[in-house]
Protein backbone atom coordinates (compact mmCIF):
# COMPACT_ATOMS: atom_id res chain seq x y z
CA UNK A 1 0.00 0.00 0.00
CA UNK A 2 1.70 3.35 -0.97
CA UNK A 3 1.60 5.83 1.37
CA UNK A 4 -2.13 5.60 3.06
CA UNK A 5 -3.86 5.93 -0.70
CA UNK A 6 -5.77 2.73 -1.01
CA UNK A 7 -5.14 0.72 -4.31
CA UNK A 8 -8.54 0.61 -5.78
CA UNK A 9 -8.91 3.18 -8.28
CA UNK A 10 -11.97 4.29 -10.13
CA UNK A 11 -12.05 5.43 -13.67
CA UNK A 12 -15.20 6.91 -14.88
CA UNK A 13 -15.76 7.65 -18.77
CA UNK A 14 -18.77 8.77 -20.38
CA UNK A 15 -19.85 11.32 -23.34
CA UNK A 16 -20.14 14.57 -22.46
CA UNK A 17 -22.12 17.41 -24.75
CA UNK A 18 -20.06 20.47 -23.51
CA UNK A 19 -19.04 23.08 -26.15
CA UNK A 20 -15.05 22.77 -26.94
CA UNK A 21 -12.81 25.21 -26.19
CA UNK A 22 -8.74 26.20 -26.22
CA UNK A 23 -8.63 22.76 -28.22
CA UNK A 24 -4.58 21.82 -28.50
CA UNK A 25 -5.13 18.98 -31.36
CA UNK A 26 -2.91 16.15 -31.33
CA UNK A 27 -0.99 15.43 -35.02
CA UNK A 28 -3.40 14.57 -37.53
CA UNK A 29 -2.94 12.80 -40.78
CA UNK A 30 -4.55 13.38 -44.30
CA UNK A 31 -7.05 10.55 -43.87
CA UNK A 32 -8.22 12.14 -40.56
CA UNK A 33 -8.08 16.01 -41.82
CA UNK A 34 -10.46 14.26 -44.46
CA UNK A 35 -12.71 12.69 -42.14
CA UNK A 36 -12.92 15.24 -40.07
CA UNK A 37 -14.10 18.02 -42.15
CA UNK A 38 -17.12 15.80 -43.24
CA UNK A 39 -17.60 14.50 -39.79
CA UNK A 40 -20.97 15.45 -37.97
CA UNK A 41 -20.26 16.77 -33.94
CA UNK A 42 -22.32 15.05 -32.04
CA UNK A 43 -23.12 17.65 -29.59
CA UNK A 44 -24.77 19.31 -32.57
CA UNK A 45 -26.24 16.69 -34.41
CA UNK A 46 -28.70 16.60 -37.31
CA UNK A 47 -31.93 15.09 -37.65
CA UNK A 48 -31.58 11.07 -38.22
CA UNK A 49 -28.14 10.78 -36.49
CA UNK A 50 -27.44 8.17 -33.95
CA UNK A 51 -24.20 8.56 -31.64
CA UNK A 52 -21.29 6.21 -31.80
CA UNK A 53 -21.42 3.66 -29.24
CA UNK A 54 -17.99 2.04 -27.20
CA UNK A 55 -18.04 -1.42 -27.80
CA UNK A 56 -18.44 -3.91 -24.70
CA UNK A 57 -14.56 -5.42 -25.43
CA UNK A 58 -13.53 -1.27 -24.70
CA UNK A 59 -15.69 -0.64 -22.25
CA UNK A 60 -14.33 -3.30 -20.30
CA UNK A 61 -11.02 -3.02 -20.52
CA UNK A 62 -8.48 -2.40 -17.39
CA UNK A 63 -5.90 0.32 -16.95
CA UNK A 64 -2.85 0.37 -14.90
CA UNK A 65 -3.35 4.58 -12.83
CA UNK A 66 -0.06 6.40 -14.34
CA UNK A 67 2.54 5.83 -12.53
CA UNK A 68 4.13 9.33 -11.40
CA UNK A 69 0.19 10.56 -10.45
CA UNK A 70 -0.20 7.62 -8.34
CA UNK A 71 2.96 8.09 -6.45
CA UNK A 72 1.84 12.05 -6.23
CA UNK A 73 -1.79 10.93 -5.65
CA UNK A 74 -2.66 13.32 -8.29
CA UNK A 75 -6.54 13.30 -9.89
CA UNK A 76 -7.97 15.17 -12.60
CA UNK A 77 -10.44 15.31 -15.35
CA UNK A 78 -9.48 15.17 -18.96
CA UNK A 79 -12.41 16.15 -21.46
CA UNK A 80 -11.40 15.04 -25.23
CA UNK A 81 -13.00 15.36 -28.40
CA UNK A 82 -12.55 11.94 -30.79
CA UNK A 83 -12.80 11.56 -34.35
CA UNK A 84 -14.28 8.17 -34.37
CA UNK A 85 -14.08 7.13 -38.01
CA UNK A 86 -16.79 4.80 -40.01
CA UNK A 87 -14.96 1.42 -39.01
CA UNK A 88 -15.17 2.90 -35.26
CA UNK A 89 -11.57 3.44 -34.60
CA UNK A 90 -10.62 7.02 -33.41
CA UNK A 91 -8.56 9.10 -35.31
CA UNK A 92 -7.88 12.76 -34.41
CA UNK A 93 -7.61 13.13 -30.33
CA UNK A 94 -8.41 17.38 -29.42
CA UNK A 95 -7.99 18.81 -25.60
CA UNK A 96 -11.06 20.09 -24.66
CA UNK A 97 -9.94 20.43 -20.90
CA UNK A 98 -6.72 19.48 -19.49
CA UNK A 99 -6.63 17.75 -15.86
CA UNK A 100 -3.52 20.19 -14.71
CA UNK A 101 -1.46 16.89 -14.72
CA UNK A 102 0.62 16.03 -18.26
CA UNK A 103 0.93 11.94 -16.63
CA UNK A 104 -3.30 11.94 -16.42
CA UNK A 105 -3.72 13.60 -20.27
CA UNK A 106 -1.17 11.66 -21.39
CA UNK A 107 -2.78 8.56 -20.57
CA UNK A 108 -6.28 9.42 -21.32
CA UNK A 109 -5.09 10.29 -24.87
CA UNK A 110 -3.41 6.71 -24.99
CA UNK A 111 -6.85 5.15 -23.50
CA UNK A 112 -8.84 7.15 -26.39
CA UNK A 113 -6.54 6.12 -29.24
CA UNK A 114 -6.74 2.28 -28.23
CA UNK A 115 -10.95 2.34 -28.05
CA UNK A 116 -13.09 1.39 -30.52
CA UNK A 117 -16.61 2.38 -30.74
CA UNK A 118 -19.82 1.14 -33.17
CA UNK A 119 -19.95 4.04 -35.60
CA UNK A 120 -22.33 6.68 -35.43
CA UNK A 121 -25.42 6.39 -38.41
CA UNK A 122 -27.44 8.89 -39.99
CA UNK A 123 -30.52 7.69 -41.49
CA UNK A 124 -29.03 4.12 -40.76
CA UNK A 125 -26.09 4.32 -42.52
CA UNK A 126 -22.64 5.04 -41.03
CA UNK A 127 -20.03 8.22 -40.71
CA UNK A 128 -17.70 9.65 -39.07
CA UNK A 129 -18.47 11.84 -35.84
CA UNK A 130 -16.73 14.09 -33.48
CA UNK A 131 -17.94 12.85 -29.43
CA UNK A 132 -16.61 14.64 -26.36
CA UNK A 133 -15.23 12.35 -23.77
CA UNK A 134 -14.20 12.63 -19.98
CA UNK A 135 -12.11 10.52 -18.08
CA UNK A 136 -12.28 10.87 -14.67
CA UNK A 137 -9.27 10.15 -12.69
CA UNK A 138 -9.69 9.32 -9.02
CA UNK A 139 -8.27 7.52 -5.99
CA UNK A 140 -10.27 6.08 -3.35
CA UNK A 141 -9.60 7.97 -0.23
CA UNK A 142 -9.44 7.07 3.68
CA UNK A 143 -11.30 9.37 5.64
CA UNK A 144 -10.98 9.25 9.84
CA UNK A 145 -14.72 10.57 11.57
CA UNK A 146 -13.68 12.65 14.39
CA UNK A 147 -16.34 13.47 17.39
CA UNK A 148 -15.99 15.15 20.49
CA UNK A 149 -14.81 12.17 21.94
CA UNK A 150 -11.95 11.42 19.41
CA UNK A 151 -8.26 11.66 21.04
CA UNK A 152 -4.90 11.55 19.57
CA UNK A 153 -1.55 9.32 21.32
CA UNK A 154 1.40 10.94 20.56
CA UNK A 155 4.62 9.58 21.81
CA UNK A 156 7.10 12.46 22.89
CA UNK A 157 10.21 12.87 24.87
CA UNK A 158 9.89 12.26 28.81
CA UNK A 159 13.89 12.95 29.24
CA UNK A 160 17.27 12.32 27.34
CA UNK A 161 16.52 8.38 27.51
CA UNK A 162 13.06 8.08 27.38
CA UNK A 163 9.37 9.02 25.75
CA UNK A 164 6.11 8.89 26.98
CA UNK A 165 2.62 8.57 25.63
CA UNK A 166 0.24 11.51 25.56
CA UNK A 167 -3.12 11.75 24.11
CA UNK A 168 -4.99 15.45 22.90
CA UNK A 169 -8.60 16.41 22.34
CA UNK A 170 -9.18 15.82 18.87
CA UNK A 171 -12.44 18.05 17.83
CA UNK A 172 -11.63 21.85 18.91
CA UNK A 173 -13.34 22.94 22.00
CA UNK A 174 -14.45 26.40 20.55
CA UNK A 175 -15.85 24.46 16.78
CA UNK A 176 -17.90 21.90 19.47
CA UNK A 177 -19.12 24.86 21.02
CA UNK A 178 -20.35 26.70 18.41
CA UNK A 179 -21.34 23.87 16.20
CA UNK A 180 -19.16 23.31 13.38
CA UNK A 181 -19.05 20.47 11.65
CA UNK A 182 -17.36 19.30 7.94
CA UNK A 183 -15.06 17.18 5.75
CA UNK A 184 -11.25 18.47 5.04
CA UNK A 185 -9.65 16.79 2.36
CA UNK A 186 -6.03 16.97 2.57
CA UNK A 187 -3.21 16.08 0.42
CA UNK A 188 0.48 15.53 2.47
CA UNK A 189 3.72 14.72 0.89
CA UNK A 190 5.20 11.87 2.89
CA UNK A 191 8.92 12.18 3.74
CA UNK A 192 11.45 10.11 3.28
CA UNK A 193 11.00 9.26 7.50
CA UNK A 194 7.39 8.38 7.09
CA UNK A 195 6.61 11.57 8.94
CA UNK A 196 4.31 13.95 6.60
CA UNK A 197 5.62 17.30 5.17
CA UNK A 198 3.72 19.95 3.13
CA UNK A 199 0.51 19.81 3.10
CA UNK A 200 -2.58 20.72 0.23
CA UNK A 201 -5.95 21.62 1.83
CA UNK A 202 -8.17 20.01 -1.52
CA UNK A 203 -11.17 20.65 -0.12
CA UNK A 204 -12.06 22.81 3.24
CA UNK A 205 -14.60 22.12 5.85
CA UNK A 206 -15.80 25.43 5.70
CA UNK A 207 -14.35 26.46 8.84
CA UNK A 208 -10.59 27.49 9.15
CA UNK A 209 -10.22 26.30 12.81
CA UNK A 210 -11.56 22.63 11.50
CA UNK A 211 -8.97 23.07 8.73
CA UNK A 212 -6.20 23.43 10.98
CA UNK A 213 -7.17 20.98 13.19
CA UNK A 214 -7.62 18.30 10.54
CA UNK A 215 -3.78 18.95 9.42
CA UNK A 216 -2.67 18.32 13.22
CA UNK A 217 -4.63 15.44 13.39
CA UNK A 218 -3.05 13.94 9.90
CA UNK A 219 -0.07 14.96 10.67
CA UNK A 220 0.05 13.31 14.50
CA UNK A 221 -0.77 9.57 13.51
CA UNK A 222 2.58 9.99 10.82
CA UNK A 223 4.67 11.85 13.25
CA UNK A 224 8.53 11.42 14.34
CA UNK A 225 9.49 10.84 17.74
CA UNK A 226 10.72 13.82 18.90
CA UNK A 227 7.02 15.47 18.18
CA UNK A 228 5.93 18.06 20.48
CA UNK A 229 1.91 17.84 21.84
CA UNK A 230 -0.31 20.79 22.01
CA UNK A 231 -0.48 22.38 25.82
CA UNK A 232 -3.35 20.43 26.36
CA UNK A 233 -1.69 17.15 26.24
CA UNK A 234 -3.21 14.30 29.00
CA UNK A 235 0.55 12.05 29.76
CA UNK A 236 -0.77 8.09 29.99
CA UNK A 237 2.54 6.78 31.16
CA UNK A 238 6.00 5.99 29.74
CA UNK A 239 7.31 4.35 26.72
CA UNK A 240 9.84 1.98 25.55
CA UNK A 241 12.56 4.47 24.53
CA UNK A 242 12.04 4.61 20.17
CA UNK A 243 14.62 3.61 17.47
CA UNK A 244 14.72 5.73 14.33
CA UNK A 245 11.72 5.95 12.46
CA UNK A 246 10.82 3.37 9.93
CA UNK A 247 10.03 5.59 6.40
CA UNK A 248 6.60 4.45 4.97
CA UNK A 249 7.50 5.38 1.34
CA UNK A 250 11.20 6.49 0.07
CA UNK A 251 11.27 9.21 -2.63
CA UNK A 252 11.68 7.76 -5.90
CA UNK A 253 13.26 8.61 -9.76
CA UNK A 254 11.31 7.75 -12.37
CA UNK A 255 12.54 9.13 -15.82
CA UNK A 256 15.09 12.14 -14.08
CA UNK A 257 12.80 13.26 -11.96
CA UNK A 258 13.01 12.86 -8.29
CA UNK A 259 9.68 12.47 -6.42
CA UNK A 260 7.91 12.44 -2.47
CA UNK A 261 5.36 10.07 -2.32
CA UNK A 262 1.82 12.21 -1.70
CA UNK A 263 -1.16 10.84 -0.01
CA UNK A 264 -4.77 11.86 0.54
CA UNK A 265 -6.77 11.87 3.27
CA UNK A 266 -10.32 13.12 4.55
CA UNK A 267 -11.08 14.09 8.05
CA UNK A 268 -14.60 14.21 8.98
CA UNK A 269 -15.68 16.68 11.75
CA UNK A 270 -19.71 15.19 13.31
CA UNK A 271 -20.24 16.50 16.47
CA UNK A 272 -23.43 13.20 16.23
Amino acid sequence: MRTGVLATIFLSVFFAGSTVSNVDAQTAGPADQAAAGQAIDAANPPEGFVRPQLDASSASKGFSYPQIAFIEASEGLVTLKLLVHVDGTVGDVQFAKSSGEMELDDKAVELAKGRHYRPATLHGEPVAAWVNVNFDFKLSVSERVITPTSYTTLVVPRDANAYKYVKTKDYPPESERLGEQGTVRLRFQVLEDGTYGDAEILKSSGFPRLDDAAITIARARHVGSGSVPEKNAIPLGPASRLGPGRGLSAPKEINGRVLHPRSREDISFKLK
